[in-house]
């Protein structure tokens, strides 16, 4: 287990709705095994309150493939501009400029 108590790989998937929107955060490993949890997750969170954006924070994730590219993908198309890109980790960052989809999200921060 790491300082988190959650056991290194495994995925975990966390929401809360702020004034300022929908925060979820993903931690751990998103491959094919999870990434149906995770597509999930994201949007139960998201239909929480439609009118907010979606803040996904993916600093935590440890590994991602393209199952979790093609989430991604599919959460961009459908929440469009809402969703935004919180801190996403080395992992994550590697698996975008790869498949030539960095630029293909909106990041918290970003002008």
């Amino acid at each position: 287990m790491d300082g988190t108590g959650r056991v290194p790989g495994d995925f975990a998937l966390t929401a809360e709705v702020l004034p300022s929107g929908v925060h979820v955060r993903a931690a751990g490993e998103i491959d094919l095994a999870t990434a149906p949890a995770f597509n999930e997750g994201v949007h139960a969170a998201a239909a929480r309150d439609p009118r907010v954006p979606v803040l996904l924070d993916l600093s935590e994730v440890e590994y991602m493939d393209s199952s979790g590219l093609r989430v991604l993908r599919g959460l961009g198309v459908a929440l469009g501009e809402r969703l935004v890109l919180e801190r996403p980790s080395a992992s994550v960052l590697r698996v975008l400029d790869l498949a030539g989809m960095s630029g293909h999200f909106r990041r918290a921060g970003a002008v």
